[in-house]
């Protein structure tokens, strides 16, 4: 049972780490493509 709990843990952490991620990505894809950053 611990081992479950730990697991959902971690791939709850792996989840949000991910999608934090690409939102930084898909920002940064933004900002590049946009002509009024500069």
């Amino acid at each position: 049972m611990v081992s479950i709990q730990y697991k959902e843990e971690s791939m709850f952490f792996m989840l949000a780490f991910l999608i934090f991620t690409i939102q930084e990505v898909l920002m940064t894809i933004y900002d590049l493509s946009d002509p009024r950053s500069k």
